[in-house]
């Protein structure tokens, strides 16, 4: 009897399903083992990731809050005001945070203990930008900058310690994952003596069965594929996946076809769109209905390549919100014959937005570095005018006036209220921006952005040397380039500072071919670091400090040479020798095609 029972007990321990199943009990009692310890691990590096994030956030904000104040106490705009209420806000909120969810011992004494102590003197910061918010004033403001300097290492050093638990950490869940890897391979080794050599035998059985299994269904796949590729729901489940608005129009503009994207932009649904006009349907902002209409009808007529060219539109969605797409065009054909127009749109609203807050920002930086331009430009017509007149009004009371004096002295003083009257109407020209492209002549702007920043040429005693050929008229944006010029202008004249007064050149270049009009600025302020070099048209890059630069300057000069006129800037280093001097600086080339302004 014991030997039937042992008999029939290796029959079960031995059997293929019995196997499958001990198997498949201990593979899914190792994966739970195996995602219960790794989500925990990844909980806890989730949290120090917030932690680390919002430490190096406080570091920022520390530096961000002190440069907001001096700006509120320098300008008293209430808008540095009120995001200096928003930034300390943050900043408290953040390290409330903070201080609430310290994971370890450690960093509880960064921040409680000596000699660190790192939240009483975010909270000694906090007080004394609360008394400057209240009643802002120069001493509060020192106490701000030297709090703010002297917490910067302190934030660091909190940064660096977040990290370094996170790194021990991740060591610790690679130690795991080792161990689970282990046992998943034992897991694995079990499978293949208990499962997989039992099943070869029944492989050799079942060879001849799934070769003819495999003919019938190879035959039967061979059809179905060709039929999902003449079936249109393919192409509409392509359509359905990528990211951009993919929309069809007959040769009248009605609506064929929109993909599930589209729909989701615009905020209809494809029952709402479908046959209807989409010039008439009022999608289209009105300021652009009538030019688009217009260039759809050339395409269509095939008056117009459309190939590699975009063009960016504003749109209304379902709920009268604005949106800007940049579209690509393609033209549809059957048997050779024009029938309609397929195109593409992304979305660029978020982009256009932030390239308005960027130009806002770079604008109001060039106002007050006009501002400073005009009272280093009035400064000298002031005293000859102030001289002129206490000159004629001293000889008067000592009734030594003549008429040849007189006339003379109120001659100077009328010329140089016409120079002061001619400095404002420049100076209102360019301030007042573009609505839209005009022709202009290149080399006038070029000479009146010299007049502009003529004040700061001679203050900076800078050599300006210009090689500009004979006069060529353009359309564009002229106050915007003269704005592109004072952006490089101003780069080039920091940098003069750091080298001697007699090597400070700039040379202006401009000329052309059939294509293209260049302009190049070219100094001798020794050039940008080549690490940075492919950086400098970045938003917000700059190797100035918080108080002298923003970042803005070249970025939207970028914009304005790039998208405003569809041309190229480019930026390298450069060394040449002149006037028996061997000079290296940094080259601004500007590209603008010709055919496109």
């Amino acid at each position: 009897m014991l030997k039937i029972l042992k008999q029939n007990l290796y029959k079960v321990i031995f059997n293929l399903k019995a196997s499958y199943l001990v198997i498949f009990i201990s593979l899914i009692l190792w994966a739970v083992y195996s995602y219960n310890t790794m989500n925990k691990q990844i909980e806890s590096e989730k949290v120090y990731a917030k932690l680390i994030n919002l430490s190096g956030k406080q570091r920022m904000l520390s530096q961000k809050t002190a440069l907001m104040a001096k700006r509120y106490f320098e300008t008293s705009d209430l808008k540095f005001k009120e995001h200096l209420k928003e930034l300390i806000d943050l900043m408290k909120s953040e390290n409330s945070y903070l201080t609430h969810h310290l994971p370890s011992k450690t960093m509880k004494e960064i921040y409680f203990q000596k000699p660190n102590e790192l939240n009483k003197k975010v909270e000694y910061y906090f007080t004394v930008l609360d008394k400057f918010y209240m009643e802002e004033d120069q001493i509060t403001l020192r106490l701000i900058e030297n709090s703010s300097f002297e917490l910067l290492p302190l934030l660091n050093n909190a940064v660096n310690a977040f990290e370094k638990e996170s790194n021990e950490r991740t060591e610790q869940m690679k130690e795991k994952e080792r161990f689970i890897l282990i046992g998943t391979i034992i897991t694995l080794i079990i499978e293949a003596l208990f499962i997989m050599i039992p099943a070869m035998n029944l492989v050799n059985r079942t060879q001849h069965q799934l070769r003819e299994i495999n003919n019938t269904l190879e035959s039967k796949i061979n059809e179905q594929t060709k039929m999902i590729k003449e079936d249109r729901n393919l192409l509409s489940l392509y359509l359905n996946t990528v990211n951009i608005l993919i929309i069809s129009l007959d040769k009248n503009g009605d609506i064929i076809m929109i993909n599930k994207t589209g729909c989701e932009i615009l905020g209809y649904t494809k029952d709402e769109l479908i046959g209807k006009n989409w010039f008439e349907i009022g999608l289209l902002h009105e300021s652009e209905k009538k030019k688009v209409k217009e260039y759809f009808d050339l395409i269509v007529s095939n008056k117009i390549a459309v190939k590699d060219k975009y063009f960016q539109n504003k749109l209304l969605n379902k709920n009268g919100e604005e949106v800007i797409l940049k579209w690509s065009n393609s033209i549809l054909k059957i048997e050779n014959k024009i029938v309609g127009v397929l195109s593409s749109g992304i979305d660029i609203t978020k982009e256009k937005k932030q390239e308005q807050i960027i130009n806002q920002q770079a604008s109001n930086v060039a106002m007050g570095e006009m501002i400073a331009n005009i009272a280093h430009q009035w400064r000298q017509p002031l005293s000859i005018i102030t001289t002129s007149a206490t000159g004629i009004q001293l000889q008067k009371e000592i009734d030594n006036l003549t008429d040849e004096q007189f006339f003379t002295a109120t001659n100077m003083i009328n010329d140089q209220a016409q120079y002061l009257s001619k400095t404002i109407d420049d100076f209102r020209n360019f301030l007042k921006g573009d609505i839209k492209p005009v022709v202009f002549d290149i080399n006038k702007d070029i000479n009146e952005f010299l007049t502009l920043v003529k004040a700061s040429i001679e203050s900076h005693h800078i050599n300006v040397i210009t090689e500009l050929n004979e006069h060529k008229n353009i359309k564009g944006y002229p106050n915007q380039l003269k704005q592109c010029f004072i952006n490089i202008f101003n780069n080039s004249k920091d940098e003069f500072e750091k080298i001697d007064e007699n090597d400070r050149y700039l040379f202006i270049e401009e000329h052309f071919d059939e294509k293209s009009i260049y302009i190049t600025f070219q100094d001798s302020a020794g050039g940008i670091p080549e690490n940075i070099l492919p950086k400098i048209f970045d938003p917000y890059f700059t190797t100035k400090e918080q108080t002298r630069g923003t970042g803005l300057g070249l970025s939207m000069t970028y914009d304005i040479i790039a998208n405003g006129m569809n041309g190229d800037i480019k930026a390298q280093n450069i060394e040449y020798e002149y006037d028996n001097k061997q000079l290296k600086g940094a080259k601004f080339t500007i590209t603008i095609p010709i055919e496109t302004i």
